[in-house]
């Protein structure tokens, strides 16, 4: 996240990358800017209507600025910055952190011989518990 002034540059979150340090990182510019009230509707209690409108659309703004265009065909057209947030927190937040990835396969034999079946068990086993924790968290 590089800065210029007082304007922030954060990569635009693709759907690929790790949602929870995008989120982190775009939170920081949210409540930067003075507008993550409208996400949490931390409002005081003399907020106006204008300035709760205000602070949506800055804050609206600034989520869809830094997404890809293919997660903004995903989560929609949204009215509300609190909306698109929920929105992304459902999509993405869900994603396990599975415990191996799939560079653990890159050692996976590419032909079966009796030296190497028990490594291909063991990588048939962790590709199916893989799969299963998958399927359990969604």
């Amino acid at each position: 996240m590089a800065t210029t002034a007082n304007a922030f540059v954060l990569a635009p979150f693709t759907g690929k990358g790790d949602f929870s340090i995008w989120k982190q990182k775009m939170k920081c510019i949210l409540i930067h800017q003075r507008v993550f009230k409208a996400i949490d509707e931390s409002y005081s209690t003399n907020e106006t209507a204008d300035k709760k409108t205000e602070m949506n659309e800055i804050g609206l703004s600034s989520i869809v600025l830094n997404l890809s265009d293919s997660v903004l065909r995903k989560v929609g057209q949204m009215d509300s910055a609190k909306d698109l947030w929920n929105k992304l927190e459902e999509l993405y937040n869900d994603t396990p952190s599975v415990p191996y990835s799939m560079s653990h396969f890159r050692n996976c034999p590419r032909h079966i011989s009796p030296s190497n079946t028990s490594k291909l068990h063991s990588m048939t086993l962790l590709l199916h518990t893989n799969l299963y924790i998958n399927k359990l968290i969604k």
